[in-house]
Formats: C-alpha cells, structure tokens, sequence
C-alpha cells in the first residue's frame, strides 16, 4: 500500500500534464458546438396547414406571360356580347362560318358537355378563345384563336390544355386550317386523319341562281318539323356512323334566321336527305346540315331550301355564299358549280384531323357540312 501509494504520487503531475491538454480540447469542441446552428431533427412537427403552405410553395411555377399581362382565362361566359366581340374579329379574318346565334345554341344543345374557353382581360374585352363540344364517343373542339397582341404569351398552350382536360379520355376531333395542322399533329398528337379534305366555297350571291337545280320527283320535301324526327335521326347516324347528335339537331334546326327541309322518300317513307340554311355574320348565307342518299335528291333539297330562304335571287338578302363540302365528294361539287355557274369561287382548304384514332365520316353523302365547330360534320 505505501509502494501504491508512492506510485500515484510520484506518476500524478505526469496524468496532469498529459490529459489536461485533452480536457483542454474538450471544452472548446463543447463551447464551438454550442456556437453552431443546431442540426435539423430527423422530423418536424407542424400544422396542416403548415404543411398545405410548404406544399403550394414548392408547387410555383413561373407566372406566364399572359397572367404578367393582366390577362385570365374565364369558361362559358354568361355575356353573349363576349363571343360577338371576338368572334366578329375571327369572321373578318378567316371567314368562318359563324352565326350570331351560335353561342346560345351551343350552350343549349350541350349543357354541362360543352366549354368554350375566353381569355379576358381587365375590360372584360376577349383576347383569344377556344371550344370544346362533347359527344359519348368524340369531343369537337374549334374557335381556337388568339389575338396578334398576344401572340408569343403561351395563350394557346394554356387554352389547348384547359380543352383537352375537359375531352378527358375521348379522341378529339377539328378542322385545321393549312398553317396549324402540322402544330396540331406534333403538339397535340393529331395524327389521323379522313380520307377527304374539307372545301369551303365562297361565292357572292349575285351568282346564286335556285333556279338552275333540278327537281326529283322521287322525293317528297317538307320543313324539318313536319318530317318523323325519329327517321330524321335513323338517317342522320349514318353520315355520323352511329353517333347520336339528337340534341345538337333540336336546337341547330331551331336556330334563329335559319331555314332547314328534310326530302322524304315517296316509296318508303324514310328520310333520304336533308339540308339547311343560315344567315351568317357579315351577310352571309351559309348552306349547313346538307346531305342526300343521291346527287338529284341533293339537287331538289338546295333548290327548295335556298328558293324558301333566300329567294330566287339571294343578292336581295345577302353579300356572299359559303358551302362547305368533302373533297371527294364529286358530285356535290358539280351541284355547287350548277349552282353558281360563271362567277368566281373562293376556295379554302381544311384538313380534318384526329387524336388517338379517326371515324370513318362518310364524304359522299355529305354534301355541306354543319357549323363546322361543334357539329361534326
């Protein structure tokens, strides 16, 4: 014990010297910790709403160039006069072949199946727009526009998307015009397409003679509303093969300045044919709704409907004349030609396209196209 005890003595300044320097290093290593910033916890705790902050923080996205610029986009706008303002613009433009009534119809032969998309701005003056119309088994979209101003503001991206949505999982179906069907194809994926283009004439009406069509006795012609609307629909699925436009056709048959025939076949009793007339912006008479089993019955039924709407002589009425008819469809060109004769004829070319897969519309019935928006054909 005093041997232990000695030792300890004699090694005790040399333990000192050697663990004071670690004790030393210690307590800066314990003062410098302190100084730092505290690592995070493995968790946090926090509010749900906290958390629903944190998670739309990190969800931002740079503003757009049409939001910078004041701009929104506002669907199915109860103000008729906001389609007028725009579409106006469109018509005197590109000569689509709108009527001032088509907003409200639309909305009404659709209901909850129909969008069309405005962009406002503080004014509420439309700076560009797009529609969408619904059927069980295709969406029409068309109206796709945006004002010169605003072009290079990412505006028909964001229209494009808010239409597409509202398609959900159908195919989606248009008429391009020349300069954007390649953009539809590579940035909307519309890569089918009919086997026939679409033609819309223009011609003026000084030109338009009733008279020189020929009658089919086979056919016996009547207003749309004296004619079985059951047998109207049986023959109206065959040009759209089997897609129901029952509600599109009770309110487009009703449209205001418009007049419509269906041709009645005397042997059977079926519908055969159909055709119908409007007044378009601009003083226009637009030929729409028009098709026919054969040529002469086709020939009767634009005889009766434009001799009832617009007269023997359209000029007294209207400026121009517009029919819009399938490429392949021969003999509706030759009745349009029989029809206006010697005058000139503006032609303008539309390419109907598809998403996903394309329906088999068959051209050589079809001799003038519905509104070419929402109708289909």
């Amino acid at each position: 014990m005093v041997f232990q005890q000695h030792l300890v003595n004699k090694c005790s300044p040399l333990l000192i010297s050697v663990f004071s320097p670690l004790r030393h290093c210690a307590n800066v290593a314990a003062t410098t910790q302190k100084a730092a910033h505290s690592p995070p916890p493995p968790f946090s705790l926090k509010t749900m709403d906290e958390f629903d902050e944190d998670a739309a923080a990190m969800a931002q996205r740079p503003m757009p160039k049409w939001e910078k610029a004041g701009l929104r986009i506002e669907r199915n706008c109860a103000e008729n006069q906001i389609f007028l303002n725009i579409v106006q613009e469109i018509v005197d433009k590109f000569g689509w072949d709108n009527s001032a009534h088509d907003y409200d119809m639309w909305k009404k032969a659709f209901g909850p199946n129909f969008s069309m998309f405005f962009v406002l701005d503080q004014n509420r003056l439309p700076m560009g727009c797009i529609s969408m119309a619904l059927y069980p088994q295709v969406a029409h979209w068309s109206m796709f526009y945006v004002r010169d101003p605003y072009h290079g503001h990412q505006l028909g991206r964001a229209l494009a998307r808010r239409a597409l949505e509202f398609a959900g999982d159908r195919p989606v179906f248009g008429y391009a015009v020349p300069e954007m069907w390649h953009k539809y194809e590579e940035e909307y994926a519309f890569h089918h397409y009919l086997d026939w283009r679409l033609w819309s004439f223009g011609a003026k009406c000084a030109d338009v003679r009733p008279e020189r069509l020929d009658h089919d006795s086979s056919v016996e012609l009547k207003d749309w509303h004296e004619a079985s609307f059951d047998k109207l629909l049986l023959f109206d699925r065959q040009q759209t093969v089997g897609i129901d436009r029952s509600a599109y056709l009770r309110e487009a048959l009703r449209l205001p300045q418009s007049a419509a025939k269906v041709a009645v076949c005397r042997e059977t009793g079926d519908v055969v044919g159909m055709c119908q007339a409007r007044h378009l912006l601009g003083d226009r008479l637009g030929i729409s709704l028009f098709y026919a089993n054969s040529a002469s019955v086709a020939s009767a039924l634009l005889r009766a409907v434009l001799l009832q709407f617009a007269g023997p002589d359209p000029s007294t009425k209207f400026d121009s004349f517009i029919y819009k008819t399938p490429s392949t469809n021969t003999e509706s060109v030759r009745l349009f030609r029989q029809l206006v004769q010697n005058g000139p004829v503006e032609r303008r070319l539309f390419y109907p396209q598809f998403s996903r897969y394309s329906l088999p519309f068959p051209g050589h019935r079809i001799y003038s196209i519905g509104d070419e928006h929402v109708s289909l054909i």
